[in-house]
């Protein structure tokens, strides 16, 4: 049983917390603390438990096998006081909406404790309400992270105002006592209807915008989507247009069943627009059974087509309802973890009920060891294939059989086919239905640039193999971090970076509530140590050999400077259209940054003992 404790920054118990837990192969049980702030669980072995409280700075702590008993200290965040304007004025009603956290050492940690990657990927949305005069508030936050305001349906940023034009808000770092003044004013709003001839309404029509653009040279590129929705269960869908002098033509596009409808929008129309309703054929379901080779059912297949406008998951029974029009033949693809990839096509002679079979897969498994008997666990591994790896050449490009592999990452890079992905904690990745014979290129990246593993091998015959790859403790070492301020308190989400080049390091991580981090997967004997935190600049000391490193590396920041910017004209007028540059800050806290606070008005922020280069651009 693991028995999770929630309490204040005072120590008092907390009720009614949401406490996610999560399990190393990424199930999720979600339960709120009692009135004593306990909440009991199933013990997972190992996994990560997560506290996203309202107003409270997420906690997120590893959980084990040789402890029952975690406490959770949530802690009051920083808050920042808003205020909403549309078109000048009040929005007169309440409006809901929402701030995302991101590029910060927690999102790293609240994502891998979620098992998925952290780039571009937010913390869950903090909701945030305003009143009818548009005050607003958001808490929960720490200082230098970075927050994007996403604005209510249907308003963008106003044109002169920062992020102008478009339907959020930056807030670069984040700061004790701010204030902020969202201007805005409304998009241009497409509603319409997905009908059938019967007149009954369509719910799950994928809908999308596209516009044709060109560039300030005159070239006219070809329609591309910028938006998409679905119609709701009345059949009714909102898009939003944003009007663009760039933009040359725009068509709004419904499509069902492997049938498309289009309608095209003005361009500089009112703020409102209705849009004729898509009129589709009255369609026959089809319901499709998907079993293996002995005529069980599979229970999570994907089922869609190739280019994502339907998809289905077959539940335990294995059964999806396919909606088809007669007279339009509909291909689908059908993928399922450890079977083989199947294309089929429906049309008017299919009947109301088919069974899809589906072929047991061949599978390989690649385990990663150390020398000393340990697993690589939860290590990056890199694939490369000179083409298509898998028995279905088609599978590799399908959406369908990607969301059937969310863990594996596929693309087409410089003509190579390339995957990537995780080890799990026994060190294990697990292939299925590869083209046996064929060469497979196998590399495990270590810290800062530096290269682990790179091997190629040959992808074996058998329907159940495997590929062991042994590599020596002796080349790689650990490194502790700690990171404090100048009155000793440790310092979370400091960024860490480490690598042989002073001005190009390499990120390492970011430091946990405790300030500390251990750099793992060290190939190199010195190197270059950062650490630095928004609002504390960074420090960089050089360590000669890191196998002999004593303890942990300590690092104290002090509070950095800043400087406020003003840019204006021969007359002293601010000039709004003014832009400052800096050089580039791979992570935060690793170098001064410029925010733009108004027109002409910039911050500095982050300044350290280096002097920092600011190059100032006025138009004219």
């Amino acid at each position: 049983m693991l028995r999770v404790i929630v309490v204040g920054t005072e120590g008092k118990p907390l009720a009614n917390q949401p406490i996610l837990l999560v399990d190393q192969a990424g199930k999720r049980t979600l339960k709120r603390s009692d009135i004593v702030g306990v909440t009991l669980f199933d013990h997972p072995g190992d996994g990560n438990i997560i506290a996203r409280a309202q107003g409270k700075v997420p906690v997120i702590r590893r959980v084990t096998e040789d402890r029952e008993t975690y406490v959770l200290r949530l802690a009051q965040g920083l808050h920042i006081d808003g205020r909403l304007l549309i078109d000048g004025n009040p929005p007169g009603k309440s409006l809901t909406f929402s701030a995302s956290v991101f590029q910060s050492g927690l999102t790293d940690r609240f994502y891998h404790a979620l098992g998925r990657e952290a780039y571009n990927s937010d913390l869950q949305p903090i909701p945030l309400l305003c009143d009818a005069t548009g005050s607003f508030q958001i808490d929960g936050l720490q200082p230098g992270w970075k927050v994007r305001i996403n604005l209510p349906n249907g308003l963008k940023m106003a044109g002169k105002e920062k992020d102008g034009g478009r339907p959020v808000y930056y807030i670069e770092t984040v700061r004790e006592d701010d204030v902020i003044t969202l201007r805005t004013t409304r998009r241009t709003q497409l509603t319409g209807r997905c009908i059938d001839l019967a007149g009954r309404p369509l719910p799950d029509v994928l809908v999308e915008l596209r516009v044709a653009t060109r560039n300030r040279f005159g070239k006219v590129f070809p329609l591309a989507t910028v938006r998409a929705t679905r119609s709701d269960s009345e059949g009714r869908f909102t898009l939003y247009l944003d009007e663009s002098p760039m933009t040359t033509r725009a068509l709004v596009v419904g499509s069902r069943a492997g049938m498309e409808l289009t309608h095209e929008t003005t361009l500089h129309g009112p703020s409102r627009q209705s849009i004729a309703d898509f009129v589709f054929p009255v369609s026959r379901e089809v319901q499709l059974i998907v079993l293996d080779e002995l005529g069980q059912p599979i229970a999570g297949a994907k089922v869609g087509t190739s280019d994502e406008t339907f998809r289905r998951t077959t539940g335990s029974s294995g059964r999806v309802n396919i909606p088809l029009i007669p007279g339009r033949a509909l291909p689908l693809q059908i993928a399922a973890p450890g079977f083989g990839f199947r294309q089929v096509s429906l049309d008017d002679k299919t009947a109301e009920e088919l069974s899809v079979r589906l072929h047991r897969a061949s599978r390989t498994t690649l385990h990663f060891l150390w020398d000393d008997g340990s697993p690589m666990a939860e290590q990056f591994v890199a694939l490369r294939f000179r083409q298509s790896p898998f028995m279905d050449e088609r599978a590799f490009s399908s959406p369908i059989h990607r969301a059937a592999y969310p863990s594996i990452r596929m693309d087409v890079r410089n003509g190579l086919f390339c995957a990537s992905t995780k080890t799990d904690n026994k060190g294990v990745v697990v292939l299925d239905d590869l083209r046996p014979g064929q060469s497979i290129r196998i590399i495990i990246p270590g810290c800062a640039g530096t290269t682990l593993l790179d091997t190629d091998r040959v992808v074996p015959e058998g329907d159940m193999t495997k590929l062991q790859f042994v590599l020596s403790t002796q080349r790689t070492t650990r490194l502790g971090v700690i990171v404090y301020d100048s009155l000793g308190n440790p310092l979370s989400d400091s960024t860490v970076a480490i690598g042989h080049d002073p001005g190009n390091l390499g990120v390492a991580g970011y430091t946990d509530e405790r300030g500390r981090l251990e750099i793992r997967d060290i190939a190199f004997e010195s190197a270059y140590v950062r650490a630095g935190k928004v609002g504390f600049g960074s420090i960089a000391r050089f360590i000669e050999s890191i196998r002999h490193v004593e303890g942990d590396l300590e690092f104290r920041l002090k509070p950095a400077a800043r400087c406020r910017l003003l840019v204006k004209d021969a007359d002293g007028r601010l000039m709004e259209k003014a832009y400052v540059g800096l050089p580039r800050v791979h992570s935060p806290g690793m170098g001064p940054v410029v925010t733009k606070q108004g027109p002409g008005t910039f911050e500095i922020v982050d300044l350290g003992d280096e002097p920092c280069i600011a190059t100032v651009y006025g138009p004219g």
